[in-house]
């Protein structure tokens, strides 16, 4: 199963369906099932940004109270790509919290997902860049 790897606690957010895109500077043809990898670095600035809004109530209705509660380097659930736009495609509908949550500047790609799954025990793990491959051959190996 292909997998990507998202810095926290945005990876945490799409899993629960708080975000309803993941954008980022490349487009994507794959579809289907996306695995969600929490990636091992969590900056300084990552964790202030968990306690402003709209991030500390996401998580707060989630349990998180702390930024440390977040899981790293494991896979933390999955995700269907549904599709990939162009954010200029996007409707002037998006939500103030949407936008939040994502980059949705000019030359950015937006990948709709969803049928979220939750790992009740995120898997660790490591990322890579772009997508990659998950099998349970190279769990084994890992």
């Amino acid at each position: 199963m292909m997998a990507i790897t998202i810095a926290q606690p945005w990876a945490q957010l799409l899993v629960w369906g708080a975000k309803a895109y993941e954008t980022r500077s490349w487009r994507t043809r794959h579809r289907g099932r996306l695995l969600i990898h929490a990636g091992k670095l969590f900056t300084q600035a990552q964790r202030e940004l968990c306690l402003r809004e709209p991030f500390r109530s996401l998580l707060k209705a989630r349990g998180i109270a702390r930024p440390e509660q977040l899981p790293l380097r494991a896979i933390v659930g999955s995700v269907k790509v549904i599709d990939c736009v162009d954010v200029d495609e996007l409707s002037a509908d998006l939500s103030e919290r949407e936008r939040a949550l994502g980059d949705f500047g000019p030359g950015r790609w937006a990948w709709r997902l969803g049928n979220r799954r939750v790992f009740a025990s995120p898997m660790g793990w490591r990322g890579h860049r772009g997508l990659f491959e998950v099998t349970m051959e190279s769990h084994a190996a890992g």
